[in-house]
């Protein structure tokens, strides 16, 4: 699997994904500001702020992981695999990735269900 940027629709979509949830922050706190201190009694709003937070994290989390994986292909260019690698760091960066894309499905899912109780 290639963790970088390189391939333009990958770009494209995070991009939109990320217009996404740009607007989805704009719209709670447009909302968090209409209602006040009622907005914080609702169960849908944490799902909305864990869908966000988490998305966010999730990029971080992925640029950060993308930034030590070249930095560790520098080292083995340069070293020719020659020379001790900790590659703790990142697996670490790796499962931590995996967690929060969890908990954004997971938010997800929750929203997914409150859409189809609509429709049968």
């Amino acid at each position: 699997l290639d963790a970088d940027f390189s391939s333009l629709v990958h770009v494209i979509v995070s991009m939109i994904y990320m217009m996404f949830i740009i607007y989805s922050m704009v719209k709670e706190v447009n909302v968090w500001y209409g209602m006040g201190r009622k907005y914080l009694y609702r169960f849908w709003s944490y799902v909305e702020w864990g869908i966000i937070a988490s998305s966010w994290v999730a990029v971080s989390v992925f640029v950060w992981r993308d930034i030590e994986l070249k930095r560790i292909g520098r080292l083995f260019r340069e070293h020719h695999g020659y020379v001790w690698m900790n590659l703790q760091w990142a697996t670490h960066m790796d499962n931590l990735l995996t967690l929060v894309l969890g908990f954004c499905c997971f938010f997800a899912t929750i929203k997914l269900l409150r859409f189809s109780r609509y429709t049968r």
